[in-house]
């Protein structure tokens, strides 16, 4: 089973097993004071034109009392020598700053994260380069120095100008092994068109295919077999050795020097040009490869045409080429800020099992739509959920630790996506959008209004009502952790019904759900959503 997590990484991480995972890729949110400050999640054309947006949900770190805390116990003695080290100097440096409560945060993850690799097993951390050579020192600590592979620079493509210095315009990844034996694949670039017109020049004329003339022999004379005469070639007369290329080697697996060349005569491989002279073999175009791939990652620019709005996703084509590298098919990659979803999305692709965990039930919530819209309702039945309510204790329980996400929960259950609270929306804590007519240019709302903990009293009902019209919304939802009151079932009749316009089916304006029923998968008749997250170029009816 994958597992995808809601909660604090750090607890879960420590609950999974040691030497569990193959692959860790993790980009944490970044200080407040770094490059990207705050990350918010559009709703879709339809707010981000009003201008609203969930300034209430914040992708970064602040010193406080918390992370104070931390500090002085990883300072006292819970971290190994080296890491207390390292965050003293910090100390020293930065103060109680933004930047030290990011690397207060991963200095506490850090020997979770080694302790469940395997031995083979590889880790990528992305960050900004603001803090990037803070936190390769904190990884130096926990891996140690040799265990430092790369420095790899992403180039992203939004570029924000009006400063007094260069623009920043890359992410830093840094890659470690847990030790010297790891899973490694060459990564090349594609062979240029170009280059290869030039390279391959040679026509054979029996196939008409491209070809270029390689050496086979190589510097210096040699005794054995490499030295001998071939089909009266003598290497060694002219200080060289028989060498059969790499490429062939496959070919005459097995065979002895003499021998092979032989086999590679016999399948046409070899051409003489003149007499006496050395051969050459022939090295087919389709048989190029790309030079070895460098540490700058320049071909792989933003997010791309995916279709979610998530402020700090990174796009597939660039997880795809770090999971690709560093993991075979079969393997365990974990991401403990998943985010978006976009490495869990990559993982199911490429044939790995994963492990997702996000503190923002916003997160999770992303990540599941994400998976079924890319691979279909079939893929949940192989994700273990963790932390997220499935029955009415479950749900009292998300609400008695952390309200706003259950709040986030219970609004994401229902197809809406949560916003921030406002000046005038007297309750709203989630809209849902669906369409009127077939297309995106004529779009209804739900607005959902969480009332957990508490009844409903007649003034958040009149509230609710007076948003219907003030929002220009069809529909409305209550949710609480009671059954509705008759106060709620007689204002319910009262609001009428909404007939939509394309399938003429009849709604009721104000509808009440428990907490208990959607975490039971029960849901309030409404018309089929557009998916949440989805920007209005890639969004489609989802029956959320």
């Amino acid at each position: 089973m994958n597992e995808l997590h809601y909660g604090d990484n750090l607890a879960i991480v420590r609950a999974l097993p040691d030497e569990s995972v193959d692959l860790v890729y993790l980009d944490p949110p970044y200080p407040l004071t770094g490059s990207r400050a705050e990350a918010s999640y559009s709703l879709g054309a339809q707010l981000a034109s009003e201008g609203r947006q969930t300034s209430d949900l914040v992708d970064g770190w602040r010193w406080n009392p918390t992370t104070d805390r931390l500090y002085a116990d990883l300072i006292s003695g819970s971290a190994p020598t080296g890491t207390r080290n390292v965050l003293e100097t910090f100390h020293h440096l930065l103060g109680r700053s933004d930047e030290l409560a990011y690397l207060v945060e991963i200095a506490i993850r850090l020997p979770d994260l080694r302790r469940v690799l395997k031995g083979t097993g590889s880790l990528y951390f992305q960050c900004d380069p603001a803090v990037s050579h803070y936190t390769r020192l904190l990884l130096d600590a926990v891996f140690g120095r040799r265990n430092f592979r790369s420095q790899v620079i992403w180039k992203r493509s939004n570029r924000h100008d009006g400063q007094r210095h260069f623009v920043p315009s890359h992410d830093v990844i840094l890659f470690y092994t847990k030790s010297d034996q790891y899973t490694w694949h060459r990564v090349v670039e594609p062979p240029d068109e170009k280059a290869i017109l030039k390279t391959y020049a040679a026509i054979e004329a029996e196939t008409g295919r491209r070809f270029a003339r390689v050496s086979l022999t190589g510097p210096g004379a040699r005794g054995g077999a490499s030295g001998e005469p071939w089909r009266g070639v003598n290497p060694s007369a002219q200080g060289r050795h028989w060498a059969i290329p790499s490429f062939v080697r496959g070919e005459v697996e097995g065979l002895s020097t003499l021998d092979a060349l032989d086999a590679l005569l016999a399948s046409g491989r070899i051409e003489f040009r003149s007499e006496g002279g050395l051969p050459t073999l022939k090295r087919y175009a389709e048989e190029a490869v790309g030079r070895p791939l460098g540490d700058v990652l320049s071909d792989i620019s933003g997010v791309g045409a995916e279709g979610f709005e998530y402020a700090t996703q990174k796009p597939v084509a660039l997880l795809e080429r770090l999971l690709a590298a560093a993991s075979n098919p079969g393997d365990r990659v974990l991401d403990p800020f998943c985010g978006g979803g976009t490495t869990l999305e990559v993982a199911e692709r490429l044939g790995r099992r994963w492990v997702g965990i996000d503190v923002s039930f916003i997160a999770i919530d992303l990540t599941m739509k994400r998976l079924i819209r890319a691979f279909g309702e079939g893929v949940m039945d192989r994700v273990e959920l963790g932390g997220v309510p499935t029955d009415g204790i479950g749900a009292k329980e998300l609400f008695d630790s952390d309200p706003l996400n259950f709040e986030r929960w219970a609004v994401s259950k229902l197809g809406a996506q949560p916003i921030g609270h406002q000046a005038g929306d007297r309750g709203i804590d989630g809209v849902a959008v669906f369409t009127r007519d077939g297309t995106l240019k004529n779009l209804g709302r739900i607005l959902v209004s969480v009332k957990a903990g508490q009844r409903v009293s007649q003034s958040a009902i009149d509230d609710l009502l007076a948003n219907l019209s003030s929002h220009e919304a069809e529909l409305a939802v209550f949710v609480t952790q009671s059954a509705a009151t008759p106060q709620m079932l007689a204002a319910i009749d009262a609001a009428g019904t909404f007939v939509h316009p394309a399938s003429g089916q009849e709604f009721p304006r104000l509808q009440h759900v428990t907490a208990a029923d959607l975490a039971a998968g029960l849901r309030p008749r409404l018309p089929v959503t557009l998916m949440t997250y989805a920007s209005s170029a890639k969004s489609r009816p989802d029956a959320t």
